[in-house]
C-alpha cells in the first residue's frame, strides 16, 4: 500500500560544529560530568537517583524519558513500555568472510547488487547501482518504533550526497532516510510521519576518512540520530509512514538519488525501540 500524501511540512535542525543548537534540538556529547550526583535506579530506568545531604533520593524522569548515566540526565529515545522486549534484530548484516544477512528471528532473504562486494570484512559500494535491498521492509507498519545501526567509512568525495539507508517511492520520496554530504562532511536523518506527511530533518558533523557508528532510533515522539557519540535529537510524534518498496543500503530506489561510495558493516534494523541499541553505540 502507498500512501498519498496531501501536504507535506519540513522541519529542519541542523547540528553544526560551531554553531547554536535551535530549541527544538538536543545535542550532546556523551561523556559523564565529574560533578555529576545522579545515578541510574537498580531496577526501573525510568527513575534515577540523586545524591543528597540526607541521602539517595528516587527521582522520575520526565514521561516518555529514561535515566541515561553518560550524560547524567533523562532523555528522550529509549521507549520505557518496550523495556522488556527481546534485543534481536528484523535483520542483521555482517561481511565476516561473505556477506549474509540473519534476521533475530531466523534468517532473512536480502538482494544483494553485482557491485556490492567484501572488502576486508565488510561490504564495499561501489557503482551507481550499488545497494543492498532488504524486503522485509517492504509496507511494513512501525508502530513499535524504528532503530538502525550500522558502521561506515566513505571513501570518494563524489557524489556530494550520498544515500546510506532509504525507502524512496516515486513520486513521494523516503519515509526514513539517512545520507551524507561529502563537502559538508554532515549527515542527514530524515523520517516522515503521519497521514499528513510531515517530514522532519537533523543533521550531525561527522570525520571524514574513517569508520564510524550511526544509530538512528524513532520511537513515535521524537527522531534520534547518532554519529559515534555525537547525538542529535528533534521532537517528531506520531508513525512512520510505510513504503511499497524494500529498504535499502548504500542507495535509493528512486533514480533521481545518488548511491554510497565506500564500506559499511554490522547493519541492524529493529522494528522497536531498544534499551540494547544504546549500548551497541559504546
Amino acid at each position: 500500500m502507498t500512501t498519498v500524501l496531501s501536504t507535506t511540512t519540513i522541519a529542519t535542525t541542523t547540528l553544526a560544529p560551531e554553531a547554536t543548537t535551535p530549541a527544538t534540538t538536543t545535542t550532546t556529547e556523551l561523556t559523564r560530568s565529574s560533578n555529576c550526583f545522579t545515578y541510574p535506579h537498580p531496577s526501573d530506568p525510568t527513575k534515577y537517583l540523586q545524591t543528597t545531604v540526607i541521602g539517595n533520593i528516587t527521582r522520575n524522569c520526565a514521561p516518555g524519558t529514561q535515566y541515561v548515566a553518560n550524560i547524567c540526565n533523562c532523555n528522550f529515545g529509549f521507549a520505557s513500555r518496550i523495556k522488556n522486549k527481546d534485543c534481536l534484530p528484523e535483520v542483521f548484516i555482517s561481511a565476516t568472510s561473505s556477506i549474509q544477512s540473519e534476521g533475530g528471528y531466523g534468517p532473512l532473504w536480502v538482494d544483494i547488487k553485482e557491485n556490492v562486494a567484501n572488502q576486508n570484512g565488510m561490504a564495499k559500494f561501489e557503482g551507481p547501482d550499488a545497494s543492498i535491498k532488504i524486503p522485509r521492509f517492504n509496507n511494513v507498519e512501525y508502530t513499535d518504533g524504528l532503530t538502525i545501526t550500522f558502521r561506515f567509512q566513505e571513501q570518494n568525495k563524489t557524489p556530494v550526497h550520498q544515500v546510506l539507508v532509504s525507502n524512496c517511492v516515486n513520486p513521494i520520496g523516503p519515509s526514513i532516510e539517512i545520507s551524507i554530504n561529502t563537502d559538508s562532511n554532515l549527515a542527514t536523518f530524515s523520517a516522515t510521519i503521519g497521514d499528513q506527511g510531515v517530514k522532519s530533518e537533523i543533521t550531525i558533523p561527522y570525520t571524514p576518512n574513517e569508520m564510524k557508528q550511526i544509530v538512528m532510533i524513532h520511537d513515535g515522539r521524537a527522531m534520534t540520530g547518532f554519529v559515534g557519540t555525537a547525538r542529535n535529537t528533534t521532537t517528531l510524534r506520531g508513525y512512520i509512514q510505510p513504503r511499497s518498496v524494500a529498504l535499502h543500503f548504500g542507495n535509493s530506489p528512486c533514480d533521481s538519488y545518488q548511491g554510497f561510495q565506500g564500506v559499511m558493516d554490522d547493519v541492524s534494523s529493529y522494528l522497536v525501540i531498544l534499551i540494547c541499541s544504546w549500548s551497541a553505540v559504546h
